[in-house]
């Protein structure tokens, strides 16, 4: 049975300025990846340390099962 695919949405400049002001600690720093990297929550959230390394994230055994490697900017 083939199921039909949503569109994809994202967010607006505004609105991602207002997800992240209303965020604090662990869930502003997950939000930042997820919004930097596209990662879902659950897979940012699931990072271990040797996956950020060299400022770089590497996402592994991913929903989509793709593997992952993006740069951190820092500001």
């Amino acid at each position: 049975m083939k199921v039909a695919e949503r569109e994809l949405s994202f967010l607006s400049i505004e609105q991602m300025k207002l997800l992240l002001d209303a965020l604090c600690d662990d869930a502003l720093l997950i939000a930042r990846i997820c919004l930097s990297t596209g990662a879902r929550w659950s897979e940012a959230e699931g990072l271990k340390v040797s996956q950020v390394r060299n400022g770089q994230i590497n996402f592994t055994g991913t929903k989509s099962g793709k593997i992952g490697q993006f740069l951190l900017m820092m500001h």
